[in-house]
This record gives structure tokens, C-alpha cells and sequence, in this order.
């Protein structure tokens, strides 16, 4: 068991369900191992890779779902619905294979029979909704209700970030600015990976002249306050790497400020802007004097 942990901490999951099907050789009533062999199996599903034409989902999902399978059977309560749950993503994993005839959403739905709060079924329905279309406010009611099991919260937010991103759309847009404020408010940082899905909107909205509508409605995400301090909080770090990404976030920060009613500093921030790209014309410079002329006609 104790290697099993240290397969697993280190994502080995084919070495770590091996090491696992020995100790059920040792131990075949452990309810320890058949557990801990399922997570791993489970996990395994979730967190599978699959390069661009080397290989296909059918082939790398195969040894984790054979655990899933053979559990189901006497599987009951909260425990079946998290297995069905995975079923169903291994049915999403099989669709992206190519084969259209699955339904991934009768998996999940069969979980919610079970169990109508759980966060797996819940936030897997939901990715499904939004790689499928656009209706974001089905998909952020599934994730609330994922979140509220408080259970999985990490997996919960993994595929929120995941499905956010599979959408751009305005509504999308504002549902990840409040993703991350309320993991700010839980106290769990963001990886790179989703600091960086998060600045591509703020980035293309920055230099887009026919957004300043979706740009408007991205900043009624939040209040200006709790907007400027989840701004800080998620891109800071990100942005210390580029300079251009340190003035599309002032640029923002102003804009913030503006809504705040804080004028005189929304205006000092544009001119100080607008000076320093004086000699760099483009579509990011035409925004930041666009916003300068908005402010100074109030």
C-alpha cells in the first residue's frame, strides 16, 4: 500500500494499480485495497493524456476501467455513483475516440439517481453540457451543485477550468472571473495553467475594438473592489513575466477604478499608458486611448 501511494503521488498509475493487485493477492477481503484500488483507477481516468496521434483514449483508459467495471457489480450508495460517474467519463473519453453513438450524459444521469449531489456525476454533466454547446448558466448550476457535495472540490474546480475554456462566450468569460474569485475566498491558488486561461480572455478582449460590449459585461463580473483584489491575486505572478502583460493589467486595473468612482487615478493611469505606447501603434494602444476618451468626457 505504501508503494501504491508513492506510485501514485508520482502519477504512475499503471505501476501503481500493479503494485495494487498484488496486495489484493495478500489481502482479497481488504476493503482498504479494493478501495484504494478504485481512486487510483478513477484518477487515472481523469487525469489521462493522450498525444496527438500517438495512441487513442480506448487504449490508455483500458486497465483503469476494467477496475471501474469489475467494481460496479457490488458496488451501492455514494460508492456506485462516484464508479458510474467515471464510467461515464470513460464513455466521453471513447466519444472524443470517434465513436458517435455514445452518450456519455446517461452515465452521469444514472449516478444522480444514486446520489443528485454528487460532484463527479455533477461536474462531469456539466463539462459535457459545455463541450457540447454553449449553455453556460446549465453548466454553472451543475458545478454549484458538484461544489455544495463538498467533496472531490479539487477535481470540481479542475473541470470547471476545463470546461470554461472549451467556450468563448461572454457568459463564459464572467463565470471564470468568478471561479477564481471564490477560490481566492477558499484559499486554493491557481496553477499556471489556469492563470494563463484566464489572462487569454483579458488579453484578447484588450485589443479588441469591436469587444468594448463583452469587455463592458466581463467587468460586471464582480464589484470593483473584489475584482481588483482576485485580479491581483490570479494574474500578478503571470504577468511579472512579460512586460506587455504588466500594462494590459494596469489598463484593466484603471478601468476598475473607474467603475470604483475613482476617476482622477482611472484617468492618471490611461495618460501614463498612453504616453508609454506612443510608439508602439496597434490595437492595444487605439483601446487605451479609446477608454482615456470615454473618462474625460464625463
Amino acid at each position: 500500500m505504501a508503494e501504491a501511494a508513492a506510485l501514485r503521488r508520482r502519477q504512475q498509475y499503471v505501476d501503481a494499480l500493479a503494485t495494487l493487485a498484488r496486495a489484493r493477492e495478500v489481502a482479497p477481503e481488504s476493503d482498504a485495497v479494493r478501495r484504494t484500488q478504485e481512486d487510483v483507477a478513477m484518477e487515472w481516468l481523469r487525469n489521462v493524456r493522450v498525444e496527438g496521434g500517438k495512441g487513442s483514449f480506448g487504449a490508455a483508459i483500458k486497465p483503469g476501467l476494467t477496475v471501474i467495471d469489475a467494481a460496479l457489480p457490488g458496488a451501492t450508495g455514494t460508492r456506485r455513483a462516484d464508479l458510474l460517474a467515471h464510467s461515464g467519463w470513460a464513455t466521453f473519453l471513447l466519444w472524443r475516440d470517434g465513436n458517435r453513438q455514445l452518450d456519455p450524459e446517461e452515465w452521469y444521469r444514472d449516478a444522480l439517481k444514486i446520489d443528485p449531489v454528487n460532484p463527479y456525476a455533477n461536474a462531469m454533466l456539466a463539462h459535457w453540457v459545455l463541450f457540447r454547446g454553449n449553455d453556460v448558466a446549465r453548466a454553472a448550476a451543475l458545478f454549484a451543485t458538484a461544489h455544495e457535495s463538498k467533496r472531490a472540490v479539487d477535481v470540481v474546480r479542475m473541470l470547471q477550468w476545463s470546461a470554461y475554456d472549451n467556450t468563448n462566450t461572454p457568459a463564459a468569460d464572467a463565470y471564470r472571473i468568478q471561479l477564481a474569485d471564490a477560490m481566492r475566498r477558499e484559499g486554493t491558488r491557481l496553477s499556471m495553467a489556469q492563470a494563463s486561461i484566464l489572462w487569454g480572455q483579458f488579453s484578447s478582449l484588450s485589443v479588441s475594438a469591436s469587444g468594448e460590449a463583452q469587455r463592458q459585461r466581463m467587468l460586471d463580473a464582480l464589484p470593483p473592489e473584489d475584482y481588483l483584489t482576485t485580479l491581483s491575486w490570479a494574474l500578478d505572478e503571470y504577468a511579472a513575466a512579460e512586460a506587455s502583460r504588466q500594462l494590459y493589467l494596469r489598463y484593466y486595473r484603471a478601468l476598475l477604478h473607474a467603475r470604483a468612482g475613482r476617476t482622477d487615478q482611472a484617468l492618471g493611469e490611461l495618460k501614463s499608458l498612453a504616453k508609454e505606447l506612443e510608439k508602439a501603434p496597434g490595437s492595444f494602444q487605439d483601446a487605451v486611448r479609446a477608454a482615456l476618451a470615454r473618462l474625460q468626457k464625463r
